[in-house]
């Protein structure tokens, strides 16, 4: 009798332990769902303008990345520092043609119809899981840990995958408002339905020195 009653006993707690585990397996699965449906909303617009400040705790880079989409037209802003000093590219995309433009401290050049990839896509960090049956695996082996928080007095979801890499995402909206993964610290700011044609016009070639294939022609 007393074998059966510990057996019980035994049976009870590991019943209760499952069921805690799908009840957080299900909350995790509907919080990740949800903040992709809000961030649906966004992936789709051919009008926004995306900001990205980094920082490389390893080296001590410092990094700024504009983006700016409008209909076809594309402009990408990448401005770094290292050793106090600055470097810049702009890569400014028509739709039809990429003319690049680098800057430092003793050179300025140009490379004009380039196959430089400028794009950068709207995400938040945990939309890899794919299908619904991989987000609901990926919820009940504790890859995801999810939590409520704070950033900048903004309500967000503290995701953390695989232990390491940690993503604060707006609870509203879906959007990657800052993440730590390697040795890099990401924030991010989000415009929409506001980029002008103006920001698309491109510096004056005459001030630069053209290239081809990275050569000075």
């Amino acid at each position: 009798m007393k074998g059966k009653k510990i057996l019980k006993i035994v049976l009870i707690v590991i019943l209760v332990l499952i069921v805690l585990l799908l009840v957080n397996t299900i909350r995790k699965y509907i919080i990740v769902k949800d903040l992709q449906n809000k961030i649906s909303k966004y992936t789709s617009s051919n009008n926004y303008h995306m900001s990205l400040t980094s920082y490389n705790k390893i080296i001590g880079q410092k990094g700024k990345v504009e983006y700016y989409k409008k209909d076809k037209k594309e402009l990408y802003i990448m401005e770094t520092t290292l050793n106090e000093k600055n470097a810049k590219l702009s890569s400014y995309n028509n739709g039809e043609r990429i003319d690049v433009f680098y800057e430092g401290p003793d050179y300025k050049n140009a490379e004009i119809d380039s196959d430089f990839i400028s794009k950068i896509e709207l995400h938040n960090g945990i939309d890899y899981t794919g299908s619904d049956l991989n987000t609901f695996l990926t919820c009940l082996m504790g890859v995801i840990k999810i939590n409520s928080t704070k950033y900048n007095d903004i309500d967000c979801y503290l995701v953390t995958l695989g232990g390491k890499e940690k993503y604060y995402i707006e609870k509203d909206t879906g959007l990657l408002l800052k993440s730590f993964v390697s040795n890099y610290e990401v924030e991010r700011s989000y415009e929409f339905n506001n980029v002008s044609d103006e920001v698309f016009i491109e510096p004056d070639i005459g001030q630069y020195t053209i290239l081809k294939n990275n050569l000075i022609i």
